[in-house]
């Protein structure tokens, strides 16, 4: 069988497995998760999930990477580098969209170890480059007063 055409006025194949894994994931535990549910959801065939991801997880990362964690600290930081109240509160509303939170929240509160780890790694290494550091270059009681600040960052 010919692969099917791609027509530009529809989602990518890619595009519709991420969406089709945040409903899963927003209406049943990750461990639900199926290749055979998560492609009947995004209406491709489970060949096209596995020629763009290795597995699950692979497709887990890619969807929370999308959400651009990364622009967080970074535009919080500067924001609060200028010291201007109505910049700050810009950036509040800028990065407070409900759809990155609601995203956000349900890998925090996932059922998968996994998920919550991929979520705290990219915090990590965000706020690590925000200050500069590289983990490898900081002591180790360095590193545990770091981990401490940020897991009671994310605890708030």
């Amino acid at each position: 069988m010919a692969r099917p055409v791609y027509s530009m006025d529809q989602p990518t194949a890619k595009t519709r497995l991420k969406e089709a894994f945040w409903q899963l994931l927003s209406s049943s535990g990750y461990s639900q998760i199926t290749v055979k549910r998560l492609c009947a959801a995004a209406s491709v065939n489970p060949n096209t999930f596995y020629y763009h991801y290795g597995s699950m997880d692979d497709l887990a990362l890619e969807a929370l990477n999308d959400e651009k964690l990364y622009e967080i600290p970074t535009f919080l930081s500067d924001r609060m580098l200028t010291q201007n109240q109505h910049a700050l509160s810009e950036a509040l509303e800028y990065i407070a969209i409900d759809e990155r939170w609601q995203r956000i929240r349900l890998f925090v509160s996932s059922d998968s170890t996994i998920l919550r780890q991929h979520f705290y790694d990219t915090i990590e290494q965000f706020w690590l480059s925000l200050i500069g550091v590289q983990k490898e270059e900081l002591a180790e009681n360095d590193y545990l007063d770091f981990t401490f600040i940020l897991h009671g960052a994310m605890a708030t």
